[in-house]
């Protein structure tokens, strides 16, 4: 990761996170159907959903992808996937083998610079590219049958997505109930820490090309070594040491009293994306050997110093602008839950001040039925 940090923080005045964001993204992609980690059921592949979250035009976070698909396109062109697309589009896209190299297209990772459009996709498409990009990153292979247009067939996909949204464009597409599907739910994010922010310069510095090659040249070495052993070494294991203290990780990330919902159900794909990046710093250290103590410690670091507190910043600063899908969540987790405290649902949605106006307007309406208890105010459904 050393020759992606120092490009990263002379090409670009963006937050260092975002730089090993962009840096784990690259070696995600030149990983895809190369190594995998030999973990549960069905392994557990190195594809990421990774998200730069953070103000309009301040953090470089478009800048920072762009460049780590400027890395790709030297390296591996053949896995960046198309950009302007629908979902039943890029599916075809990826069922079609490449026209030049004869080869299949279900190893590539997606590059979006300007995430709202994609979101503007997801809302207009309703569920339906929701479902397909949980299918892609879950990598087993479907069929979607289409009536007029046919079925389309993926085997094996292999996909990671590296997108960069401002949180207005957030805001406008997502709506609170977005959260609790599972396509957000897969998703790492990466927001600025405000106390660690690089002071922004008034105009770009010159591009670092000494930096810019020693990233390509290390990405050639890691994606030489891959493919050369992928038969024998395609999957990898976590070494016993490694194990004991992924395990003693996700025994403190249990879900306690008190958190909310959303959060409960965020720690489950967090332990997945945990061995997924530490897979990702083991091939950074070596792609031969299984992955250490020390990787499980590298990718636990940025896990939980700036992935998790990521999460609850993106979802606290996008997911509560609007009364319509501030009250279908908070419908939809009564109608799940039954009776609920006021004192959770502000857990459940970070003390939005919205709360107070959609619970008000149950009340008015007679949707809701309130009354006290242990924790204060009860809220149920009318029957």
């Amino acid at each position: 990761m050393a020759p992606f940090r120092q490009f990263f923080a002379k090409a670009v005045d963006a937050p260092f996170e975002y730089g090993e964001a962009a840096a784990l993204m690259t070696l995600s992609t030149v990983a895809l159907g190369r190594r995998a980690l030999d973990y549960g059921q069905n392994g557990v592949r190195p594809n990421l959903f990774m998200m730069l979250a953070g103000d309009s035009s301040v953090a470089r976070k478009s800048t920072c992808v762009g460049f780590a698909q400027s890395l790709i396109a030297e390296v591996d062109d053949q896995r960046i996937g198309p950009r302007d697309y629908t979902v039943e589009g890029l599916l075809r896209w990826m069922q079609e083998k490449d026209p030049v190299t004869k080869k299949g297209r279900n190893k590539v990772t997606l590059f979006a610079e300007e995430f709202g459009g994609d979101l503007a996709r997801m809302e207009a498409y309703a569920g339906t590219m929701a479902t397909d990009f949980c299918a892609l990153y879950d990598g087993q292979s479907f069929t979607k049958v289409r009536a007029k247009s046919g079925s389309i067939s993926i085997q094996d996909p292999r996909v990671s997505l590296f997108a960069a949204c401002a949180y207005p464009m957030m805001q406008k597409h997502l709506k609170p109930r977005d959260w609790f599907t599972g396509y957000l739910m897969r998703f790492v994010f990466v927001t600025p820490n405000p106390y660690t922010m690089r002071p922004s310069t008034p105009h770009a510095p010159p591009f670092p090309h000494p930096e810019f090659r020693a990233c390509v040249s290390a990405l050639k070495i890691l994606r030489d070594d891959l493919y050369q052993s992928r038969s024998t070494h395609a999957k990898l294991q976590l070494d016993s040491q490694a194990s004991s203290f992924f395990t003693q990780v996700v025994s403190a990330l249990r879900p306690t009293q008190g958190m909310s919902h959303i959060t409960q159900t965020y720690l489950a794909r967090f332990s997945v994306n945990l061995l997924k990046l530490s897979l990702l710093y083991q091939l950074d250290l070596d792609p031969y050997s299984n992955v250490s103590t020390l990787a499980v410690q590298q990718a636990t670091n940025f896990a939980l110093q700036v992935c998790w507190p990521s999460f609850e910043t993106a979802y606290a600063k996008t997911a509560m602008g609007d009364f319509e899908g501030l009250f279908a969540a908070v419908f939809s987790r009564l109608l799940t839950n039954g009776p609920t405290s006021r004192l959770d649902l502000a857990r459940e949605f970070f003390a939005n001040e919205g709360l107070e106006r959609v619970v008000s307007y149950m009340k008015s309406n007679r949707l809701v039925r309130a009354y006290n208890g242990p924790q204060g105010e009860i809220l149920q459904l009318m029957p």
